[in-house]
C-alpha cells in the first residue's frame, strides 16, 4: 500500500491510481458515507493501523458491495497483516468486481503475504498472474511489477534484474521500481573489487602502449593495441554500472562464440528454462510432484508457458488446441478450478456441450472455483433446445444454491441465475418472484427490463412486452438484443393470433356442426301424437 504525502491539513490517503479516483468519483454522489469509511480507512493504514483500518474498509463494502476499489482495500490490508488466505479471496472477489491490473497485482502480492514461505501452488499462481498480465499489457508495468513482487519474496537478483530493467523503462517514479533499485545495490567490496580490476587493467594498457613506441610498428602490435582498449573501455563500462545500480543501463556481455539459433527443444518465447512443453501432447512431460517442489520458480514457468499456448490458441480460434494445453494443466493442477474452467470455456466454443458440462461440472467442485464457472455451467444446461428433466432442474436448483452460499455470489449472482432458469421452465410464478427480488438488490440492473419482457411474453401480454421493448430502448441495452425482442416479440404474437383463429374458428365450426347434428335429428324422429289422436 504505497503512501502519498497530504496536502497541507488533508486527510493522508494511500496512492490512488486514475481508475480509482474515478471509482471514488462515482461512488461520492450516492454513497458518500462509503467514500468517507474508505478515506478513514487509508487515513488509518498511512497511520500503521492496520487492523483498524481493515475494519473500516470492510464496513464500507458491508455498505456497498459492488466496489472493486474497497475489496482491494481489503486484501491490501490483510496482506500487510500476514493473513495470506484471507487477503487472496478478498482480491479474487476485488477481480470479480473489477478485473484491472491492479487488482491483479494485489493478488499476486496476497499470495506472497506472510511469514511462511509461499507454497509452490501459491509461487506458481503468482507466476501464473503476472506473466498473464505481461503478454496481454505488454507496455504496462503491472507485470513486471509482480515479477518484482515475486523476486522479492524469493530473493532471486536475476528476476529482480530482468523486471526492475523494463520498470525503468515504462514507469521510473513507481514506488516498486525505486525500491527493487536499492536492493540492488551492490555490496562496496563489489565495486573495490571491479576497480582493482580496471586499475590492473589499465596498467597492462599503459605498459603495452610504452612497449608499442619503443618498438616497430607492426599491423599485429597495433591490433593488440586496439584489443587492450577495448578491454580497458569494457572494464570502465562494468565499473559505472557497479557504481550505478541502474539495470537499465546494463548491457548482456558479448558471448565468446557467435550466438548460434535457439535449442528446437525449447521455444524462445517460453520463460521456463528446465522443463519443455510438448506441444503435439502437452501432457506428456507434466514436471512430476518432487521436481516442481525443488524448483517450483522453473514449475510456475511451466505453468505460464503453456497457459500462454493455450490462451493464443484460444485467441487464434484453434480450441482443438487449446483443449491440448488445458488439459495438460488440469493434469498437472487437478484440485484447481482454473483449467477446468478454461476447457469448459474450449469446448463450449466447439459445440462440444457434453465435454463442456463436464468440465464445468469439474471446475464447480474444486477450490478457486469463479462466479463464471457456474455462470457457463447454468447457460450449457438452459442451451438444451428440448425440455429440462426433473434432474436437470436439480442440478440448477443446487448450483444457485452454491453461488448464493459462495462469499463470491450471494443474492447479487444468484437471482440472475433464479431467472434464467424461470424463462426456459416459462414459469410465471417463479420469474415474477425473481423479478422481485432482483429490484430489491440491485434495482439498476438492465436485466430487469429483459425478464419483464420475458414474463409478459409468457403471460401472452404483447402489448405490455411492445411497451417494455420501448422502454429499453431509452437504456443502454444493444441493439442486437432489442432486435432479438422485437423479433420474438412479432413472432410469438403472430402465432398466437393463429391459435386465437383456429381456436374461433374451431369453436365456430363446432357449434355449426352441432346445429347440423340436431336439426337433421329433429327432421328424422317422428312427430309426437296429438291429444286429439290419443283420444280416437
Amino acid at each position: 500500500m504505497a503512501q502519498e504525502p497530504g496536502a497541507g491539513g488533508a486527510r493522508p490517503a494511500l496512492a490512488r491510481y486514475p481508475v480509482d479516483q474515478a471509482e471514488i468519483a462515482r461512488l461520492k454522489p450516492q454513497y458518500p458515507h462509503v467514500v468517507d469509511l474508505v478515506e478513514r480507512g487509508e487515513a488509518l493504514a498511512v497511520a500503521g493501523d492496520m487492523t483498524q483500518a481493515l475494519a473500516m474498509f470492510k464496513q464500507a463494502f458491508d455498505e456497498y458491495a459492488y466496489s472493486g476499489l474497497v475489496k482491494r482495500r481489503q486484501c491490501e490490508a490483510l496482506t500487510v497483516l500476514g493473513r495470506r488466505e484471507e487477503a487472496v479471496k478478498a482480491c479474487r472477489d476485488a477481480m470479480q468486481y473489477s478485473p484491472i491490473p491492479l487488482n491483479f497485482r494485489a493478488t499476486v502480492r496476497a499470495l506472497l503475504a506472510g511469514t511462511d514461505p509461499p507454497s509452490a501452488r501459491d509461487l506458481a499462481q503468482a507466476m501464473q498472474l503476472g506473466g498473464i498480465e505481461r503478454r496481454q499489457r505488454p507496455d504496462e508495468p503491472w507485470g513486471y511489477a509482480a515479477l518484482c513482487d515475486v523476486g522479492e519474496r524469493l530473493g532471486d537478483e536475476a528476476m529482480l534484474q530482468y523486471c526492475s530493467e523494463n520498470l525503468l523503462r515504462m514507469a521510473p517514479n513507481d514506488p516498486t521500481t525505486r525500491r527493487v533499485l536499492a536492493e540492488l545495490h551492490s555490496p562496496w567490496w563489489v565495486g573495490a573489487g571491479w576497480l582493482a580490476i580496471a586499475l590492473s587493467a589499465v596498467a597492462t594498457l599503459a605498459h603495452a602502449l610504452w612497449s608499442a613506441a619503443l618498438r616497430p610498428r607492426r599491423r599485429p602490435e597495433r591490433a593488440a593495441v586496439v584489443s587492450l582498449v577495448l578491454l580497458a573501455a569494457s572494464f570502465s563500462a562494468t565499473v559505472a554500472r557497479a557504481d550505478d545500480p541502474s539495470p537499465a543501463s546494463a548491457e548482456p556481455a558479448p558471448s565468446a562464440q557467435p550466438a548460434g539459433p535457439p535449442s528446437p527443444r525449447h521455444n524462445p518465447d517460453d520463460l521456463g528454462t528446465e522443463w519443455t512443453v510438448n506441444d503435439d501432447s502437452p501432457d506428456t512431460n507434466i514436471p512430476g510432484e518432487g521436481a516442481r517442489n525443488r524448483n517450483p520458480l522453473e514449475f510456475g514457468y511451466w505453468l505460464q508457458d503453456v497457459t500462454a499456448r493455450g490462451v493464443k490458441a484460444s485467441e487464434e480460434g484453434d480450441h482443438e488446441k487449446a483443449v491440448k494445453y488445458f488439459k495438460a494443466l488440469a493434469k498437472a493442477v487437478p484440485d484447481r478450478a482454473v483449467s477446468f474452467g478454461r476447457l469448459c470455456a474450449e469446448y463450449e466454443a466447439l459445440g462440444k456441450r457434453d465435454a463442456a458440462l463436464l468440465a464445468c461440472s469439474a471446475a464447480i467442485t474444486r477450490s478457486g472455483v469463479l462466479l463464471s464457472d457456474y455462470e457457463r455451467l447454468v447457460h450449457l444446461v438452459l442451451a438444451k433446445p428440448d425440455r429440462l428433466n426433473e434432474k436437470e432442474v436439480a442440478t440448477l436448483a443446487e448450483v444457485v444454491q452454491h453461488v448464493r452460499e459462495d462469499p463470491n455470489g450471494g443474492d447479487l449472482a444468484a437471482v440472475p441465475m433464479e431467472c434464467d432458469i424461470a424463462v426456459k421452465l416459462r414459469d410465471a410464478s417463479k420469474l415474477q418472484q425473481c423479478i422481485t427480488a432482483l429490484a430489491s438488490v440491485n434495482p439498476k440492473d438492465a436485466r430487469t427490463l429483459t425478464y419483464e419482457w420475458a414474463l409478459a411474453m409468457v403471460r401472452g401480454q404483447f402489448d405490455e412486452a411492445q411497451k417494455i421493448i420501448d422502454r429499453a430502448k431509452s437504456t443502454s441495452m444493444k441493439p442486437v438484443g432489442l432486435e432479438a425482442m422485437e423479433r420474438e416479440t412479432a413472432r410469438d404474437q403472430s402465432q398466437h393470433r393463429k391459435i386465437q383463429l383456429l381456436v374461433v374458428g374451431g369453436g365456430a365450426l363446432l357449434v355449426l356442426g352441432a346445429t347440423l347434428i340436431v336439426l337433421a335429428m329433429r327432421r328424422r324422429s317422428p312427430p309426437l301424437p296429438t291429444p286429439a289422436s290419443q283420444a280416437s
